[in-house]
């Protein structure tokens, strides 16, 4: 097999899966390593109703597992 046709055949079936955002860099890991609120963000005469949040929340780690889970999928299919 060539490789203009495996690699036809290859986008097709990563799309289908809808992992190419993998492959062509469209679909980044998730950021979750700044924090939301800097304590430069924060007014300096009113006392924030909760404390700042200094890791990512439930929600973001979350995202991060889906992202990781999706490229180990992406990368099986190409091996």
């Amino acid at each position: 097999m060539n490789w203009a046709i495996f690699s036809l055949h290859f986008q097709d079936a990563v799309e289908a899966k809808g992992f190419w955002g993998h492959f062509d860099g469209t679909t980044p890991r998730p950021d979750v390593s700044k924090p939301k609120d800097s304590p430069a963000a924060l007014s300096t005469t009113e006392a924030p109703a909760t404390a700042p949040q200094t890791g990512p929340s439930a929600e973001e780690l979350a995202l991060v597992a889906q992202w990781e889970k999706d490229e180990r999928s992406a990368k099986s299919l190409l091996i």
